[in-house]
């Protein structure tokens, strides 16, 4: 590509990006709807009605309800209510579904934006329309699920794991924050961090975890054993990110503790093997085949590239965190509420981040994606149906929206 034909694609940017953004809030605005009257949704925006009227509400992970307070608060209703005939008084309900559409709408545009960043930075600029490219990438990442096609009669989700979901709230808001993170720590893990760097990562890690906890539970073990492993000397660790994650970490993980478990003498912890895996699956075989479908192209591509990439820190990271998150599912359950699958997010967060490795590392080297091997193909057919199965469970949620299966 010549210079000029450089700086022609630099001065059209804007209208991709546009184009892509105004794409993926209508595709977030359109799935997310539906699901505020189902799902994981009523009970959310109760939990923050019940925080705007009592200035506390018990729940370990609130800033979601925080930020729905927040929002209401600077939607100016009675203009709206003004301009529509008092609409919102006699739907009463959109006095916070509506704050907690759009802080759903902000978390997936921050997550979007995110990804088209960290992209923009892996491949080529010499490549030719790079921009849509990036932008493929990142939708792929944000529509990709399990490949479910061969079980939709009997099952939607339920049983697989999920790097993308519509029905819950929380784990909408969770990604941001776990890319924010997870991004950091692959610029940074190396390096002596300033003090506002220490103060930005720690904020962010006390923010994830009151969004949702299980990204943190899984990736500090798998970021500080994976260092551990390399330096092999506790003495030499990077204390300096380490405990810019350990110490809010430790201090908000103690908080949720105490609101869910102390405080609620009902709900426990316990060791059980499979229990709640073989509960959501059906069966050991179904486990095993589900799980697969989940990962079938990280997995893929990795084995099939792994003697490039076996040794570098980010495709460590990753399948360390994935594999911790995994194990957790597996070994733990918390009674009696067993069905409500917690410690799923995990591994569900997990696979999301495998496949934002993954699409990047092939964003990096497309070469790869070019050779006539059977692995190209069958990573171009797995990525393939990985969107379209996405596609369809997004069909589904908006034709048949209701509880999940």
């Amino acid at each position: 590509m010549t210079g000029k034909n450089i700086q022609q694609e630099a001065r059209n940017l804007w209208w991709v990006d546009a184009l892509f953004i105004t794409l993926i809030l209508i595709i977030c605005a359109v799935a997310t709807y539906p699901q505020l009257k189902v799902g994981d949704f009523p009970s959310h925006i109760i939990w923050a009605q019940e925080l705007a009227e009592r200035n506390y509400v018990l729940r370990p992970n609130i800033l979601y309800q925080q930020l729905v307070v927040i929002v209401k608060t600077l939607i100016p209703y009675h203009i709206i209510n003004r301009y529509t005939n008092n609409a919102l008084e006699y739907y009463h309900a959109w006095y916070y579904r509506l704050p907690a559409f759009i802080v759903t709408l902000a978390g997936y545009l921050w997550t979007a934006l995110l990804l088209k960043q960290r992209f923009a930075k892996l491949i080529n600029p010499e490549v030719r329309h790079r921009q849509t490219w990036i932008w493929l990438a990142v939708l792929a990442c944000m529509i990709a699920s399990p490949i479910l096609l061969f079980t939709l009669r009997s099952r939607l989700i339920i049983g697989y794991i999920k790097p993308n979901v519509w029905h819950n709230p929380t784990f909408s808001l969770l990604k941001p924050f776990a890319l924010w993170i997870f991004f950091f720590i692959l610029d940074h893990w190396n390096q002596q961090l300033s003090l506002k760097q220490w103060f930005s990562l720690a904020l962010m890690t006390s923010l994830s975890i009151l969004a949702k906890p299980n990204f943190i539970l899984s990736f500090l073990p798998a970021f500080a054993l994976l260092l551990l492993i390399q330096i092999r000397s506790i003495k030499n660790l990077p204390w300096g990110i380490l405990s810019a994650m350990i110490i809010p970490a430790g201090l908000t993980l103690l908080y949720q503790y105490l609101v869910m478990y102390s405080m609620n003498a009902e709900n426990q912890i316990y060791l059980i093997p499979f229990k709640a895996a073989l509960y959501s699956a059906g069966s050991a075989v179904n486990m095993v085949i589900f799980y697969l479908l989940s990962v079938l192209f990280p997995l893929q591509l990795s084995i099939s590239t792994f003697k490039n990439v076996s040794k570098q820190f980010d495709f460590q990271l990753v399948w360390l965190n994935f594999a911790i998150a995994l194990l957790t599912w597996i070994l733990f359950v918390e009674l009696p509420h067993m069905t409500s699958l917690d410690f799923m997010w995990g591994p569900n967060l997990g696979l999301f981040l495998l496949f934002v490795y993954a699409i990047g590392w092939l964003l990096q080297n497309p070469r790869w994606l070019k050779q006539k091997s059977w692995q190209s193909a069958f990573s171009i057919l797995a990525i393939s149906l990985h969107v379209i199965s996405g596609i369809v469970y997004t069909v589904i949620t908006l034709v048949k929206p209701g509880p999940v299966r």
